[in-house]
């Protein structure tokens, strides 16, 4: 039986992994998790061997006491410790799978909407000082950091890089915000403009993931999106129908909305503000033979799913608590703009 260690494995990726290998009884793994016993700390309690403790203090070193087959990473955020990890794995792990982001790549860069961004894209630079800071507001340089350190390890390892990833245990709750607008309401604001929405679904995610602890000997580093780009007009047209409602969308302009302070995905969620970050998933798809889901279905299956989510979170979401998106209040008010 391999051993399999998942570092995280509570929230989104991990979690639905997890699930994935005990519902269909992949019995080959012998699952073992690593995290701070913070969040959901009941989940698996018969099916998984749990470790607790902070992955950037001594706690790490409990992992150093048995050999692992595949460790998916699910929660790097400190390049420095995870650095110190790596030299005491090599040796005793046969894969090291790393989820990294889409926000390694320096935007800085001239990106037009027709250009699709592929993993040989410019990333970020990193500075000691960013990548030993102590909060998140250098995430991407510090997931620069952390692969380069990876990549010069000797451990076998694949990174994989996905955009917001959405469906069952979405944390963020982006696509909350707008069923629950399209369900309440007769008509509601959208933005103008040519915005697109390039996204990773969870289910081929874990999909990818499960084929990735098999493939041979890799050392590759892939964009993971799963469907084709679409617009926040198209992707709404879809939430109406799979709703079944009836309502209007008022359209106004991405530079309006602007100049009136209102702010991408904290204010309104998916909307860019001509953006237009699109990426290749062509050598991701020359790799794996997962097949991905349309876009519809996976929306079908999002949509489901969030309306169980008061009752997964135990309480209401950031968005339906106000504390993100905007309130009904001010957008009836930029409504008024068009």
């Amino acid at each position: 039986m391999k051993r399999l260690l998942v570092l995280g494995g509570s929230q989104q990726i991990g979690r639905r992994l997890i699930e994935k290998l005990i519902t269909n009884e992949l019995g080959e793994y012998e699952i073992y998790t690593f995290n701070r016993g913070k969040t959901n700390p009941n989940l698996f309690n018969d099916d998984v061997h749990k470790i607790f403790g902070d992955r950037n203090t001594s706690d790490i070193e409990q992992i150093l006491k048995k050999d692992w087959d595949v460790v998916l990473d699910c929660s790097c955020y400190a390049p420095i410790p995870f650095q110190r990890l790596l030299d005491s794995l090599t040796g005793y792990t046969g894969r090291y799978i790393f989820i990294s982001t889409v926000s390694v790549y320096d935007y800085k860069q001239n990106i037009n909407k027709n250009h699709r961004i592929s993993e040989s894209f410019t990333l970020r630079s990193f500075t000691d000082e960013q990548i030993r800071e102590q909060g998140l507001h250098f995430y991407g340089e510090k997931k620069v950091a952390a692969e380069k350190y990876l990549r010069e390890s000797s451990l076998d390892s694949i990174i994989f890089r996905p955009h917001f990833i959405y469906g069952k245990y979405d944390w963020q709750n982006l696509d909350y915000y707008w069923i629950n607008r399209i369900q309440k309401y007769d008509k509601i604001l959208v933005p103008g403009g040519y915005d697109l929405i390039h996204r990773t679904y969870v289910e081929d995610l874990i999909s990818i993931l499960i084929e990735s602890f098999d493939v041979e000997r890799h050392q590759q580093v892939y964009n993971v999106v799963t469907h084709e780009p679409i617009t926040i007009n198209e992707y709404l047209g879809q939430l109406r129908r799979i709703l079944n409602r009836d309502i209007s969308f008022i359209t106004v302009e991405s530079k309006k909305l602007s100049e009136h302070g209102i702010r991408p995905i904290i204010d309104i969620p998916l909307w860019s503000n001509g953006s237009h970050f699109t990426f290749s998933n062509s050598k991701l798809k020359g790799s794996f033979k997962t097949k991905f889901s349309d876009h519809y279905s996976s929306l079908q299956s999002t949509c489901a799913w969030n309306e169980k989510i008061t009752e997964w979170k135990n309480g209401k979401s950031k968005w339906e608590a106000g504390k993100l998106g905007l309130s009904r209040e001010k957008e009836t008010e930029i409504m008024k703009l068009k």
